[in-house]
C-alpha cells in the first residue's frame, strides 16, 4: 500500500509540470479538431443576385427619367457664328460698354466676374471702346461668347478719352495697347520737332501708315487748331 502511494506522490513542482503538460495536450487536441472541421467544411459561395437586381432596377429607373433640354444652340451664318438663347434673363439687356461697371457686365451671357474685370481694364487702357467688336481683343472672350451677347451691347463713342497728340508724353502714349515701343519712340521724336495740325500729316510724313492710323483715329485729337 505504501509503495502504491509512493507512485502517486508528487512534489509541488511536479504537479505544476503535469498541469502545464496537460494544458498543452488539450490545446493540441483542440487545434486538431478545429482544423479538421474547417478543412472538411463546405465553403458556400456568396450570393450577389439580390444586389444585382437592385442595380438593374436603379438603371431602369434612370432611363425612365425625362432628359433636360438646354434651349441654346449654335447656328452657322455665312458671315459668322451666332449664339442663340431663349433664356428670358438675357433677352432684354442693352448694356453700354464704356460706362458699365462689373455688376452690369456680369448680367451678359457667358460673362463672369473675371471677364467683366478684364473688359473694364482693357477699356481703361484703350481710352474706351469705339466698336463693340473690340471685345474680341479682350483675353478670354471667344467668338461664340461675343456672338451670344452681340445684340445686347452697344458703345457710346462720346465717352472715349482722346489723346492730344501735341501734349501727350512718351510714357502716357506707350500705355495704349495698339502702340508698340518703336512706334511711340518714332512719334515722340517727330513731336519734338514738329507741331501736329491734323492726322493726315502723320500719314504724309510716314509716322503711321493709312490703315494703322485709321485704327487709332478714334483715340487721337489735335489741340490748338
Amino acid at each position: 500500500m505504501n509503495k502504491l502511494r509512493d507512485w502517486f506522490s508528487f512534489s509541488k513542482g511536479e504537479r505544476i509540470g503535469i498541469l502545464v503538460l496537460s494544458f498543452f495536450v488539450v490545446c493540441l487536441i483542440g487545434v486538431k479538431i478545429y482544423l479538421h472541421y474547417f478543412k472538411n467544411a463546405e465553403v458556400k459561395p456568396i450570393d450577389f443576385s439580390s444586389y444585382e437586381k437592385q442595380i438593374d432596377d436603379f438603371k431602369a429607373h434612370l432611363k425612365k427619367q425625362p432628359k433636360k433640354i438646354y434651349r441654346s444652340y449654335f447656328q452657322k451664318d455665312t458671315n459668322n457664328l451666332h449664339h442663340t438663347t431663349y433664356q428670358k434673363k438675357w433677352k432684354n439687356l442693352h448694356i453700354e460698354l464704356n460706362t458699365s461697371d462689373t455688376s452690369n457686365l456680369v448680367k451678359l451671357y457667358g460673362i463672369g466676374k473675371v471677364l467683366a474685370i478684364r473688359i473694364i481694364k482693357y477699356r481703361e487702357r484703350l481710352g474706351g471702346y469705339y466698336d463693340k467688336r473690340q471685345l474680341l481683343e479682350v483675353y478670354g472672350i471667344k467668338p461664340e461668347t461675343y456672338a451670344g451677347i452681340e445684340n445686347q451691347i452697344w458703345v457710346d463713342t462720346t465717352k472715349i478719352n482722346k489723346i492730344d497728340l501735341n501734349a501727350v508724353t512718351f510714357k502716357a502714349l506707350l500705355k495704349h495697347p495698339y502702340l508698340e515701343f518703336d512706334q511711340v519712340k518714332k512719334f515722340i521724336k517727330y513731336q519734338d520737332k514738329h507741331r501736329i495740325f491734323n492726322l493726315k500729316q502723320l500719314q504724309t510724313d510716314g509716322i503711321f501708315d493709312k490703315n494703322f492710323l485709321k485704327k487709332l483715329r478714334p483715340y487721337f485729337m489735335v489741340s490748338g487748331n
